[in-house]
């Protein structure tokens, strides 16, 4: 919120209101809800942390399509975004909701709820961005979670078809992830909006109270050090001493600033020895994960630690060096005996046809942390173990992808 209360609209939020617009949109064909108490129910799922009232979600809406703030092209995207891609639409309450109140399991009530909740993330949170999808926290094992996954599991089952995506399975085991948290009662975790290479706030301080005693230090230098100091440098000396609770009218009071000064330099002094001991714990924790990750890069950042920034070649240049290797005529003796016994000792060997199976991915999953989460998604490896259903499906994407090369 900005200082006068007026909400403080980034391009994220637009986007996430624009979204939750065509949610309420789509729901509001089966609901008896209106298309505004579902726009603020939705935006509140969204953003727990910014939560707007009806009237200025729906005026926000409004305002955006009349003034043209995103262009046909981008609202037809966000609005394609709210649904897995490759699936049947799924209507909420209608035909997939009548299967599961006609069947005969005594759970089809609980069944039936976590499909609803199921429904909702899934709308939520398909082709959203990992940076503005809350975090999913780490679980205890139980006989309760256990039970959960399994009726999430066979609701993943039916949203699957031959044409779903890899991202479309990620968003399905998101979802189904998400649904379990919230079952469980576990609070999902907000994902830190801070980039990567942003200093810590704490440093931050640190830093702006180093700046703010350099400028007393220089202050009270100019003072001490200057036979007939300005008027501004009297008074800027004058609230200093307020400050530090030292009296002017004493007849010490040239004395009690120069103690004043050196304290202020051993504050400097300290502080920046803090900064140090962090930077260099940094980068030996940089150091530590880089020898662990990539041994080649470690060697070579010790070699040449240092990175200068310049400014890249010209596209003469480019083409000066290119030229003087591939523009050279050459003559190759194509008949060379020692082509020949390549050609002779490759015909040799034969490349087996492999085929991908669901076993193979349920052997690699095995192998594989429960709680390490690889890639920007932030999905832990123990709901692509348990969701079982989604196991058969990668199987046949990375087959198809060592088929057709994509």
């Amino acid at each position: 919120m900005r200082r006068d209360g007026r909400a403080r609209w980034t391009e994220d939020d637009n986007v996430l209101l624009m979204r939750a617009h065509f949610i309420a949109k789509d729901l509001e064909q089966t609901s008896e809800r209106t298309y505004r108490q579902i726009l603020t129910e939705v935006w509140n799922d969204i953003r727990p942390d910014k939560p707007l009232y009806t009237n200025l979600l729906a005026n926000r809406v409004r305002w955006m399509i009349e003034n043209e703030k995103f262009s046909v092209v981008e609202l037809r995207n966000i609005q394609l975004n709210i649904r897995p891609q490759g699936n049947e639409p799924i209507d909420e309450g209608e035909e997939h909701h009548e299967e599961l109140r006609q069947s005969d399991d005594e759970d089809n009530g609980l069944t039936y709820k976590v499909d609803r909740y199921f429904c909702k993330n899934l709308l939520l949170y398909t082709g959203l961005s990992p940076e503005n999808r809350p975090s999913i926290p780490r679980m205890k094992g139980s006989r309760m979670m256990v039970e959960k996954m399994l009726m999430v599991n066979k609701i993943i089952g039916k949203h699957i078809s031959s044409n779903s995506s890899l991202g479309d399975l990620v968003d399905l085991v998101y979802a189904g992830a998400l649904t379990v948290c919230e079952q469980l009662g576990k609070s999902v975790i907000k994902r830190c909006t801070n980039s990567t290479g942003q200093q810590p706030p704490w440093k931050c301080r640190i830093e702006k109270k180093i700046g703010n005693i350099r400028k007393k230090i220089g202050v009270l230098h100019t003072y001490l050090n200057s036979e007939s100091p300005s008027s501004k440098v009297h008074k800027t000396v004058r609230r200093i001493a307020s400050e530090f609770r030292i009296k002017p009218q004493t007849s010490v009071f040239t004395g009690q600033l120069e103690s004043l000064c050196d304290n202020l330099k051993q504050r400097v002094k300290a502080l920046g020895n803090r900064l140090r001991r962090y930077n260099e714990r940094i980068k030996r924790y940089q150091n530590n994960q880089m020898y662990y990750k990539n041994q080649k890069q470690f060697f070579r950042n010790l070699e040449s630690p240092e990175k200068t920034e310049e400014d890249p070649p010209e596209p003469e240049k480019f083409y000066e060096y290119w030229e003087t290797i591939w523009g050279r005529e050459k003559q190759h003796d194509d008949g060379a005996h020692w082509i020949r016994e390549a050609e002779d000792e490759s015909s040799k060997y034969v490349m087996d046809n492999i085929t991908i199976t669901k076993q193979d991915v349920e052997e690699v999953l095995k192998r594989t942390n429960n709680w390490a989460a690889p890639g920007p998604d932030g999905v832990h490896n123990y709901w692509w173990k348990h969701f079982t259903n989604t196991h058969g499906a990668m199987a046949a994407l990375f087959q198809k992808a060592m088929r057709t090369h994509r």
